[in-house]
């Protein structure tokens, strides 16, 4: 028996093998604001998103991934950078996530749950990646549900804030799957 063969019979025997699952979007995928989008931008060959703090406005439409196996909930954390022109280490930003969860039939006009996670720019250079920690929607939230709508967007952080304005590279998302090979 194949290792392929072997982990599709333990599966259906002793019930779906789990593994973390990670998905990237890329800024470049992401809805843009009609009012105060942030600004398309390249750095080499990397498509990035340069927001304004406070007021700039990214949006994704997605569904509940059908490979979802978790109790854990979906965890979204950003991949950004800054300007280049500016010495930005140890400056802060908030990336923030608002979201909201569904079904056919429910009214998608009403309030808007939000997470969000401060991350520090840790280099002295220009245009270093930087990847925050994590922020979490519960399980709980979408339960039932089947689509999450979420609008990302940068925040004024509690610490010092970049002298420049943040770049997003994109948004990745991990959960808990069901993992057959």
């Amino acid at each position: 028996m194949s290792l392929q063969d072997t982990i599709v019979w333990a599966a259906e025997t002793y019930g779906v093998i789990s593994d973390t699952v990670l998905n990237n979007i890329d800024a470049i995928a992401l809805g843009k604001n009609n009012t105060n989008p942030p600004e398309e931008d390249f750095i080499n060959n990397v498509f990035v998103l340069k927001f304004t703090v406070g007021t700039d406005k990214v949006h994704k439409n997605l569904t509940k991934p059908s490979d979802y196996q978790g109790t854990d909930g979906l965890n979204f954390s950003y991949i950004w950078t800054n300007d280049g022109g500016v010495d930005d280490q140890n400056k802060d930003v908030k990336g923030q996530i608002s979201y909201q969860v569904s079904n056919t039939g429910d009214v998608i006009s009403g309030t808007l749950d939000t997470i969000s996670v401060e991350d520090t720019y840790t280099s002295a250079l220009g245009y270093v990646e930087h990847q925050s920690d994590v922020m979490n929607i519960p399980h709980a939230d979408f339960t039932d549900e089947t689509c999450i709508y979420i609008t990302f967007s940068f925040e004024a952080p509690a610490g010092t804030a970049l002298t420049s304005e943040p770049y997003l590279i994109g948004i990745c998302i991990s959960y808990a799957g069901r993992a057959l090979a």
